[in-house]
């Protein structure tokens, strides 16, 4: 059985699941109408070289066709990119899901995490000691950045990414993990196609609201991309995926981009209305700038939180599943106002026993 842990409750209960980090408008009508037409699409096979898909993801992004692998979602995006490069280490900013680490067991590749400290407000991360460690390391090598970081919520500057690429010796590839990106910025950017040895992987399920779908993309350099064709299989991504997609960035493009702008100022004040809230109760709630947020609790472990909020049908995600975090901390998602509430009604009635 695997080893790694993912949000989601899985049990027989009927619970506000405060565990996955899901864009909470979504999906709109306009998206689940496309969907539903795509349904016959499933009795034909997927266009291997995602032509059509390509172009108007690149049209979405405003990049060169050419620069853009799709994906089964962003995991097989990461792990493709890694099978491609072939490191000889992996150097991994944490804390930070456990994916990683396992792909590292599982192929022998020397990982060499890095963790970012906890400064009591936030996260820090010291690029200089991280460029230190690359050049100690055995290369080829691929550093992994998640940006924004899962679970705090920390958001690095483009400025920041510039002086480290800047900074970073020969053999050394660049991994950005940009699942929430898009959700942060409320558009779809890339600030790094083209540019050699950085990859950049997005996650358009989480944006969409479509997790079962599996549909996510991978940016890099003409090279690159060409090399990751070579490392994978046919049909990465569905019909239904394809078909979906094509057909709303063709026929909705600027029903997705109001969509998407909607969505981001709708997290940004449900997260600091949350936070707030968390405050008021006793948490420490870390700033973020993604679609969750971290807190901490020095009272009370992440599993008993977990096991208590769940009587309250209630489900969030625990720290300690997270590489670099331990019991103390708990990762929450931002939903919807009324879903919010409820989380805050069911701290406050168990109060007492916290």
């Amino acid at each position: 059985m695997p080893t790694r842990f993912h949000g989601g409750y899985r049990g027989g209960l009927d619970v506000i699941d405060f565990s996955v980090n899901i864009n909470p408008l979504a999906p709109p009508g306009f998206i689940m109408e496309n969907v539903y037409k795509c349904f016959e699409s499933i009795k034909y096979y997927p266009d291997w070289e995602y032509d059509t898909l390509r172009k108007r993801l690149a049209e979405l992004y405003g990049i060169d066709p050419e620069l853009i692998y799709p994906s089964n979602g962003a995991s097989q995006g990461l792990f493709t990119v890694i099978h491609y490069i072939k490191p000889r280490t992996i150097i991994w900013i944490i804390p930070s899901y456990g994916d990683y680490a396992d792909f590292a067991l599982a192929t022998g590749i020397n990982l060499i995490e890095i963790p970012m400290t906890d400064q009591g407000r936030e996260f820090y991360l010291d690029w200089v000691n991280v460029v230190k460690v690359v050049r100690n390391s055995l290369k080829p090598r691929v550093v992994v950045i998640v940006n924004p970081v899962n679970p705090t919520g920390t958001l690095f500057s483009d400025r920041d990414i510039d002086d480290f690429i800047a900074m970073l010796p020969g053999d050394t590839y660049l991994l950005l993990d940009e699942a929430y990106m898009d959700l942060s910025k409320g558009e779809f950017s890339s600030s790094y196609s083209g540019v050699d040895s950085v990859f950049t992987v997005k996650s358009l399920t989480k944006t969409l609201g479509l997790p079962g779908l599996r549909i996510g993309l991978v940016i890099g350099w003409k090279e690159g991309i060409e090399g990751l064709w070579k490392v994978t299989g046919s049909w990465q991504v569905n019909s239904i995926a394809e078909c979906t997609l094509t057909r709303i960035i063709e026929s909705y493009r600027s029903e997705l981009m109001g969509f998407l702008r909607k969505s981001k100022e709708y997290i940004r004040r449900e997260r600091r209305w949350l936070g707030r809230e968390l405050s008021g109760i006793g948490f420490q709630v870390y700033p973020s700038e993604a679609n969750f947020f971290l807190v901490r609790h020095e009272w009370i472990d992440t599993f008993d939180l977990v096991q208590m909020m769940l009587r309250c049908r209630i489900y969030l995600r625990r720290g300690d599943t997270f590489r670099g975090l331990g019991s103390k901390y708990t990762r929450i998602a931002v939903r919807q106002r009324s879903d919010n509430k409820e989380l805050v009604r069911a701290f406050e009635q168990t109060s007492k026993l916290l």
